[in-house]
Order: C-alpha cells, then sequence, then structure tokens
C-alpha cells in the first residue's frame, strides 16, 4: 500500500515539474533573445564592449554556442580598429570557447585560423617598440600611435556577429527535416546554428502531429521555433518490414512470366498437306467475348469436321471398281461364249 501511494505521489510531482520547467526553458529563452537583441544594436554603434557583454550574457541564459563566437567577433573588431593586444586575447579566449562548447562546429577550420592570426598578431604587437612623435626641441611628446594591423589580420575582412536560428520543439528529441524528407535527417531538437536563405523545416516524432514551418534566415537576428506537437490519438503503430525483390527484378519477373503466358495462349493448327498459321486463341479475347469466342470456335471447328468426314464418304463412294487387264477380260468373254 505504501508503494503504490509513494509511486502516485511520485507521478503528480514529475506531472508538476514538466509545466515548471516547460516555462522557465521560455523564460530564458526570452531574456537570451533580449539580451542577444541589445549587443547587435551595441555592435552597429560601435560599442564593441557592451556588445560582447551582451553576447555573454546571452550564452549565460542559454547557452547556444553561437552567442559565443558573436562575443570573440565583437572584441576581434576592437582589436582591430585599436591594435588592441587585450582585446585580441579576449577575442581569442571567445573563438576556443566556443570551439569548446560546439566541437562540431561547421567552421571550425575557419576560427581555428582566425585563432592563430590573432595570437600572431598580438605577439607582434609587444614586440613592437612604442613609437613617439613630436621633436626633441619642443620637449614635448605624444602617445604612440596605434599600428596598423598586420596584413594577415585585414586579409581575414570584417568579422560581425552571426545570427542564430533556434528550433525547439515539446515534446524533444523531434527529427528535424530542412526543405525535403528525401535528404534526410537534418538535425534533433533541440538545435541552434546558421542557415542561409529561406527554407522549410519540418519537425516529426513517432506518435506526434507532425509541424511544418517556413524559415527565413536573417544574419542579424535571433529566430526561434517552437513546436508545441500534440499526440496522436491511435492505440500503436507498426514496422512493416518488406524482403521483396528490387523494383527492377519484380518488373523483370513479371515481363517474364506475361511472356510465358502470352506464349502458352497462342496455338498452332497445320490443317493436312499445308502450313499452318498462328491463330490466336480465343480465350484471350475480353471477358465478355471469350465464351462466345469458344462457342463460335466449336460450331465452326464441328462443321468444318462433319464436311471433312462427308466429302471424304463421298470420295469413297464414287471410286471406281479396279478393271482387269484386257487379255483377260477377252479370255473371260471367250469361255462364257
Amino acid at each position: 500500500m505504501r508503494s503504490r501511494v509513494a509511486f502516485v505521489v511520485g507521478m503528480v510531482i514529475c506531472a508538476l515539474a514538466l509545466p515548471l520547467a516547460h516555462g522557465q526553458t521560455a523564460d530564458a529563452l526570452k531574456k537570451a533573445q533580449a539580451a542577444f537583441d541589445k549587443a547587435q544594436l551595441d555592435y552597429l554603434q560601435g560599442k564593441y564592449d557592451e556588445a560582447a557583454q551582451g553576447f555573454v550574457d546571452a550564452f549565460a541564459a542559454r547557452n547556444f554556442p553561437q552567442f559565443l563566437y558573436n562575443a570573440g567577433a565583437s572584441y576581434h573588431m576592437k582589436g582591430k580598429q585599436a591594435s588592441d593586444p587585450e582585446a585580441y586575447q579576449k577575442a581569442v579566449d571567445a573563438y576556443k570557447r566556443y570551439l569548446q562548447e560546439d566541437p562540431r562546429a561547421g567552421d571550425k577550420p575557419q576560427v581555428e585560423k582566425v585563432i592563430g592570426v590573432l595570437e600572431a598578431e598580438i605577439k607582434r604587437i609587444k614586440e613592437q617598440p612604442p613609437a613617439g612623435t613630436g621633436s626633441a626641441s619642443e620637449g614635448s611628446g605624444s602617445a604612440a600611435a596605434p599600428a596598423k594591423p598586420s596584413q594577415e589580420v585585414q586579409q581575414l575582412g570584417d568579422v560581425k556577429p552571426r545570427g542564430l536560428i533556434v528550433i525547439e520543439s515539446d515534446p524533444s528529441n523531434a527529427t528535424i527535416y530542412l526543405d525535403d524528407k528525401r535528404k534526410g535527417p537534418f538535425a534533433t531538437t533541440p538545435w541552434s546554428g546558421t542557415l542561409e536563405g529561406d527554407h522549410k523545416v519540418i519537425i516529426e516524432k513517432r506518435g506526434f502531429t507532425v509541424i511544418e514551418k517556413p524559415v527565413s534566415a536573417d544574419p542579424t537576428k535571433l529566430f526561434v521555433l517552437a513546436a508545441a506537437m500534440s499526440q496522436q490519438s491511435f492505440l500503436g503503430c507498426v514496422d512493416i518490414t518488406s524482403h521483396a525483390r528490387p523494383h527492377a527484378a519484380v518488373a523483370e519477373h513479371q515481363a517474364r512470366q506475361a511472356h510465358v503466358l502470352d506464349q502458352r495462349r497462342w496455338l498452332r493448327r497445320v490443317p493436312p498437306g499445308g502450313r499452318g498459321h498462328p491463330q490466336r486463341d480465343p480465350r484471350d479475347q475480353g471477358p465478355a467475348q471469350g465464351l462466345a469466342g469458344r462457342q463460335a470456335q466449336h460450331h465452326r471447328h464441328g462443321h468444318r469436321g462433319c464436311d471433312d468426314r462427308r466429302r471424304r464418304q463421298g470420295a469413297v463412294r464414287a471410286r471406281p471398281l479396279p478393271q482387269e487387264p484386257a487379255a483377260g477380260r477377252a479370255h473371260h468373254h471367250g469361255h462364257a461364249a
């Protein structure tokens, strides 16, 4: 009895905890989106420190690795404009953490290359002696002018924060297809990353309704696709596996069987003393003509058989009796005389 009560209490706690966890996830996503939008605005205004901090706050709300890349891009641009080795170092740290959070990132080779270039730039700036301006007679000087970025840094171009697409489903662990299911699964929920252009997202999970939504990727915004999947009403599902032949083999087998059947349905009738010609079996006619065809053939063949028998009888009756030789006939007549 106690075990049953404990089981019921546990089920009630789980049922209450699921909506609570879902609500907390939704609130965290709203905080991340607000921080992301503000960081994007700060970046466009040239406030790189504020932008980087905003992306870090977004990652604290929802740990999407793309937020860390955007933080590294913000520090990267600050270091490039001011030749600031500290900003470069922060960019390197953010890029490395991004790869740690997403080891299978699609842009991993490019990010590793950027890290190597920035580390070399940090070393070059620190080893460069400070350059002063102004003449010695004036007895005054000014701070060293910022050094220009190296050619390698310039070849990297201007880096910008990336937009982010987040696809989530309730329940989670649903299969995501992009544009067409024939291309195969794209990912599973929850998923976050970048896309280019317009796409159709298909979210599917066994036992739940299929969700199809259009997605337009924007490189400056955070797009969230939250799919609430309702459960289908059926008793169960059955997986049917067939070991039938491939389509080509089945077609070839059917064609061979049809050819053999067609050959069996052709009759070859050879009349006496002549060459025969293939005649179509009346059974090959349609269902409405098959019986009539067989009756007509039977009637035709029956009459022809009777005519043949009568003709043979007539030939026997009209056949002349054998005649004796002329000499024999004379001797016979003579004897009779």
